[in-house]
């Protein structure tokens, strides 16, 4: 290669070079993977609403629709949800539960069709820690639709 073809290459390469560095470039913050009460303002909001029916869970429900989050709370009664007794449906509420006359504030969640086997059946009427992702709301039972990811005792 000659020595001025080799000259025009290295400064055409040089200006592609300086059009890329002065390019805009577009940073955002990454989404956390799981929301919690830590970095989510808006799911820490929620867990302290006073009414299952406060228009802020289904603000909520429709923002995050599809996330994953974790928080504690506490599940009722499991109930079968399906003919074969395979299937099983509860309700969770945020925060602790005291005693079996336990005020239910704040949002109501609801998970279904949940195994049999994801679910030691001693989580009835215990605190627990969950990991789900953001359903629905459902107006008609003023309730938010979750997909249960993880259960466990705490």
């Amino acid at each position: 290669m000659k020595p001025f073809v080799r000259v025009l290459v290295l400064v055409f390469a040089a200006m592609v070079l300086c059009i890329i560095a002065l390019a805009p470039v577009e940073i955002s913050a990454a989404e956390p993977e799981v929301l919690t009460v830590k970095n989510c303002k808006d799911l820490a909001t929620l867990l302290k609403v006073s009414s299952e029916d406060d228009p802020f869970v289904k603000e909520f429900a429709q923002k995050y629709h599809g996330k994953k989050i974790e928080f504690d709370g506490y599940c009722w009664d499991w109930a079968n949800f399906s003919s074969g007794k395979t299937l099983f449906t509860t309700m969770i509420w945020a925060g602790d539960i005291d005693n079996f006359e336990t005020y239910f504030a704040g949002p109501k969640c609801r998970v279904e069709n949940v195994s049999n086997v994801s679910f030691p059946q001693l989580l009835n009427r215990r605190n627990v820690r969950i990991i789900a992702k953001v359903g629905n709301y459902k107006d008609s039972h003023t309730y938010l639709m979750l997909d249960l990811i993880s259960i466990k005792y705490r």
